[in-house]
């Protein structure tokens, strides 16, 4: 309980505003209007069960007009007007206008850094009329312009290699190595059709997959969340790494059926969505029968890095070696030196390059002053460093 405090309040020095900053522990949020992806310009976050996202990608996909989305610095409100029907939602006030009348908010609009407004997403998709429906094992929230329920939309993924290939080249599905292999190049033959950056395979994610791949087999369940490691999230951070999506199948012999099985699942397009850039990998069967089912898992993580180290780190010395991944050339690590252990505040603020390796992995020494404590970013992910 009070690391988490610790680390709410810590996230909270890198807003300019003052506000409580809502917690991002949960893999990132796929939103859907009528069975198309929303890209969002900042990743939709959960403060007390409710789900807050950019205001202008959701008000557009909703229908509204630039000319109807307003945003007033002064006052510090964003008015969104749809039909005969206007929103207005004052930043951190927890009731809302809504064509002249106050509505009480379960959660206020924020704005997190680097200034992005976000607003609540279920109150203002319902207020317009919406049906909105949450799917809580893939983070994907699904909303129905008409009202009308539906299930979790599973699109078609933007397939552009012809599937009608020499299915003689597919490997042996003894060959799971060779097999995964040539998952990963479908996925990443399409992403270069798309323009779109290569997948890296990290060895760390292939364990996370073969933890999972292996449990389903022995115990006879099909799910992410297993009755002995856990959650996706549980499992992420026992493996001290920043896991975005999991996507699993079972049943298929040949590499296109797989990709398939992974694309049309429920945020299966986050797999060659731009800012997905690391993969892992795992395929079971059992050795002794050929006939068995391959469990197949699929492991990635969104953003330019993420570190591969505890989320908060108690170290001793002036040199503190930081490890992580890295799908560019060059970024950097944002260092926070902080007032207190308790992050009560920030006193300095500067930037840390790193070059990874061939393999997207990285490791850096960061120079440290005994005593004080650091808060350290790398695209979305964070961590804690005191040093003793």
């Amino acid at each position: 309980m009070k690391k988490n405090l610790l680390r709410i309040l810590l996230l909270s020095l890198l807003a300019v505003l003052l506000f409580a900053l809502p917690a991002a522990a949960h893999p990132p949020i796929t939103v859907f209007v009528d069975g198309k992806v929303v890209e969002m310009d900042a990743q939709p976050v959960i403060e007390n069960g409710r789900t807050l996202v950019p205001v202008r990608p959701l008000a557009e996909a909703l229908g509204a007009a630039e000319d109807d989305i307003e945003w007033d610095a002064v006052n510090r409100r964003a008015t969104i007007s749809l039909g005969e029907k206007q929103i207005i939602l004052t930043i951190d006030q927890a009731q809302a206008n809504v064509s002249g009348a106050a509505v009480q908010l379960d959660v206020p609009a924020r704005i997190v850094p680097p200034g992005r407004t976000m607003i609540p997403l279920r109150f203002v998709s319902e207020q317009f009329g919406c049906l909105v429906e949450w799917d809580g094992v893939n983070y994907v929230i699904n909303i129905v312009s008409d009202g009308v329920s539906t299930t979790t939309p599973t699109p078609e993924p933007p397939t552009v290699i012809d599937p009608d290939r020499d299915w003689e080249d597919v490997p042996d599905s003894a060959d799971l190595e060779d097999l995964a292999e040539e998952v990963l190049d479908i996925l990443n033959e399409q992403r270069k059709e798309l323009e779109l950056p290569q997948l890296i395979r990290v060895e760390a994610l292939d364990e996370v997959a073969e933890e999972l791949a292996g449990d389903m087999y022995a115990n006879d369940y099909f799910s992410s969340d297993s009755p002995h490691y856990g959650t996706l999230a549980e499992r992420a951070k026992k493996a001290e790494i920043m896991i975005s999506h999991e996507f699993i199948s079972c049943g298929y012999s040949f590499a296109w059926d797989i990709v398939d099985s992974w694309l049309y699942a429920a945020g299966g397009q986050k797999i060659l969505a731009e800012d997905t850039r690391f993969i892992g990998i795992y395929l079971y069967q059992d050795e002794d029968d050929e006939d068995a089912p391959i469990y197949a898992v699929c492991e990635v993580i969104t953003g330019d890095g993420c570190f591969t180290m505890e989320e908060e780190v108690y170290a001793s010395g002036s040199e503190v070696k930081i490890e992580g991944l890295m799908a560019v050339e060059e970024a950097p690590i944002i260092v926070y030196t902080l007032t207190d252990a308790e992050g009560t505040g920030y006193k300095s603020r500067e930037n840390v390059y790193v070059n990874p390796d061939e393999d997207g992995t990285f490791s850096t020494k960061l120079y440290t002053v005994r005593g004080t404590s650091y808060m350290l970013q790398l695209g979305n992910d964070t961590m804690l460093l005191h040093v003793l």
